[in-house]
């Protein structure tokens, strides 16, 4: 039951990252190439001497070494075939062996017998400069999957233009595939592998700062002085190229389940005691921050070291995390944008679809990768017919087009709104094949069950039961960034301390949206304002996350990302739903608009000085924005608190509430039974 979910899985990573392909890109200087044999269909069409006439021997002044035709950019290395009798004979741009023609024609017809066929072009691959700056056509960049030799120079030349072009790959927003069809090193495809993936990897990647490595070098040094033996080599020994790769995808958490923490286990035994025992200050002498010479950190050092001895090979440009994985049957390299595996050419190219999969699988693409991917998909394929469903209402588009042009809405909100309503109905028109394909995916991982799914797929330290897990999920699904140039309903700010106060407090905007629109209203009290934008804000109280989850269908709590984290705030006083919001009427200044550039805001508030009202300006940085409906939500509890009506209830006098009390214990049942309570208990006062 379990092959046959994995193998379903597998249908869905097809689905998504393969069943889209339309274009293919052959780069490989071992292939003929559609521009090569244009050439020499124009030399032949241009009666050049390279074209002999039909004869029945092969003409004595021709000299068999020398190509007929030199195309240009193409370099020639092998031996001319003489004509043969009988036969026009034209000296081709392309003169590897046979087996290298049969192989791309076997790639052309992969790409194109299929049901969907795939467009297919080749191209040699060898017009990538000393500066790594592509000159080859720009649908290179953009082709859905890339088959590419690593060696387009030849094996002495190494794979260093190959690399130049999946770094362009990367550097692109356009998700790429590339199969790299290589013959290796003696066959070997693993060195290439490696260097791939280290031409990948951002050359100041680092995890082991200056000051700490030359803390740690004096403590190595102090050890290599007791013992006389050259540590810092043993320990650089530890991580070669590949076990470099290897902590890169899986840093080691418990230095003895891994390769590289055991060698570095063994290694630290050896370690005199007293050196165990040292300490170097990280930074100057007067430095809080000491270190010790620990498995951890002679690991952090020996991973430093190999990366200074790969920066020279490593990337420039920063091309996000690179994380792969290889083994003899199967292997990948993932980056944001590029997807690569490394397949050697003792496989016929009618394999390559069928180890592209493996790969994908193998990297386990997390269940709301495929979901997001086969969105992606399609918009690509079905956005068109959408967009014409969609542009069917003629009425709905007059109307569309007079909010774009009504002077009277803000622009910016003019803008939000417009690409909200766009989006939504475009998604509207695609939800039934999305859902389809998300239902298929819903099934498979409930009978996989939670624990296989989370530990397969969840993030590596993660616990499903963990609260953080929440705490992020509460906050990702109630707040949003900033998408205002003003203060509006469900800004979330911090306001600097002043006064007694110590700390910054955090306040949340509630006075309605329509209200917060800078320079609609100029009567009444807010003409009498001038630029200053009145609103409502409530104060939020900090409390523990595990007291927000556990009361979290209470709607009171907030998750908010602070300065120090994602941070659990509470609407109400002390958590007390029964309580009424800490509100305060603030002032915003320039009528509620964000200094330019920043989320910030001037507010002005109020407090008594010397039996006078006094404004004292304070600047409230928004830190984030509530999602429509929690906003409104906490916007309707405040309308609710501020009109709430008193009623005259008698509260229960202490007294009386300790006669309640004894009136229900055994000895006092016959008083109880003799002297009912007369007091009233009822709604709590206001």
């Amino acid at each position: 039951m379990s092959e046959v979910l994995e193998q379903e899985y597998e249908k869905l990573v097809r689905e998504v990252y393969i069943a889209p392909i339309r274009s293919v890109i052959v780069v490989d200087d071992d292939f003929p190439t559609l521009d090569g044999l244009l050439e020499a269909e124009a030399a032949i069409s241009s009666g050049t001497p390279n074209v002999s006439e039909p004869s029945a021997e092969k003409p004595a002044e021709q000299d068999a070494s020398k190509p007929l035709i030199e195309p240009r950019g193409i370099e020639q290395s092998k031996q001319t075939p003489a004509p043969v009798a009988g036969e026009a004979y034209v000296r081709p741009p392309f003169e590897g062996p046979k087996k290298d023609v049969n192989r791309v024609r076997e790639l052309v017809a992969v790409c194109r017998n299929r049901d969907r066929p795939w467009l297919v072009d080749v191209h040699d691959g060898k017009e990538v400069d000393a500066k790594d700056e592509l000159k080859i056509a720009p649908y290179l960049h953009h082709s859905d999957l890339m088959i590419l030799d690593y060696h387009l120079m030849g094996v002495d030349q190494g794979g260093d233009k190959a690399i130049a072009i999946m770094r362009k790959l990367a550097a692109n927003h356009h998700f790429n595939l590339v199969i790299v069809y290589t013959r290796g090193y003696e066959g070997s495809i693993q060195t290439v592998f490696g260097e791939i993936a280290i031409g990948l990897t951002h050359n100041k990647r680092t995890s082991l700062s200056d000051a700490k490595k030359e803390a740690l070098d004096s403590l190595i040094g102090a050890w290599e002085d007791e013992e006389g033996d050259d540590v810092s080599e043993r320990l650089r020994s530890c991580i070669d190229r590949n076990a470099y790769l290897e902590e890169l995808a899986t840093p080691t958490t418990n230095p003895g389940g891994s390769t590289i923490g055991r060698r570095i286990l063994d290694l630290f035994k050896d370690c005199p005691p007293e050196i165990k025992k040292r300490t170097a200050p990280v930074g100057s002498e007067e430095s809080q921050e000491k270190v010790r010479l620990d498995p951890k950190n002679m690991l952090q050092w020996a991973m430093a070291e190999r990366h200074h001895r790969l920066k020279s090979e490593m990337s420039e440009a920063d091309l996000g995390e690179v994380v792969s994985k290889f083994d003899e049957d199967v292997n990948w390299i993932r980056t944001n944008s590029l997807f690569v595996t490394v397949v050697n050419k003792k496989h016929e190219p009618h394999e390559l679809e069928g180890m592209l999969l493996r790969a994908l699988n193998a990297w386990g693409p997390v269940p709301h990768q495929l979901l997001m991917g086969k969105m992606r998909a399609q918009m690509d394929e079905k956005g068109v017919i959408a967009e014409a469903e969609v542009l069917t209402d003629k009425f709905v588009q007059a109307g569309w087009l007079l909010e774009m042009l009504d002077g009277k809405m803000d622009r910016d909100r003019a803008v939000r709104h417009s690409i909200d309503r766009h989006w939504e109905a475009l998604g509207d028109k695609m939800r039934a094949d999305i859902g389809s394909f998300a239902s298929r995916l819903f099934d498979n991982l409930r009978l996989r069950g939670r624990e296989e799914i989370f530990a397969k797929y969840g993030a590596k330290g993660i616990g499903a039961d963990d609260e953080e897990v929440l705490t992020h999920l509460n906050h990702y699904y109630s707040t949003k960034p900033v998408d205002r140039s003003h203060l509006t309903t469900g800004h979330v700010f911090e306001v600097e301390a002043s006064g007694s106060e110590k700390d910054p407090t955090y306040w949340v905007c509630l006075s309605p949206a329509c209200d917060l629109v800078p320079g609609q209203k100029t009567g009444g009290w807010k003409g009498r304002l001038g630029d200053h934008m009145p609103f409502m804000a409530v104060s939020l109280t900090r409390v523990t996350a595990q007291l927000a989850l556990e009361r979290i269908n209470e709607n009171a709590f907030l998750f908010v990302q602070t300065g120090s984290g994602i941070e659990a705030f509470t609407f109400y006083p002390s958590a007390d739903v029964t309580s009424m919001p800490a509100w305060e009427q603030m002032f915003a200044g320039n009528g509620g608009r964000f200094i330019a550039g920043t989320a910030t805001v001037k507010v002005e508030r109020t407090r008594e000085e010397n039996g006078s009202l006094k404004t004292h300006h304070s600047v409230a940085k928004v830190v984030c924005q509530l999602r429509y409906e929690y906003a409104l939500n906490l916007l309707q509890r405040l309308g609710g608190s501020l009109s709430r009506i008193g009623l005259d209830f008698r509260k229960q006098s202490a007294d009386t509430a300790s006669v309640a009390a004894s009136a229900f214990s055994p000895q006092a049942s016959a008083i109880a039974e003799a002297q009912p309570l007369t007091a009233v208990g009822g709604n709590r006062a206001a």
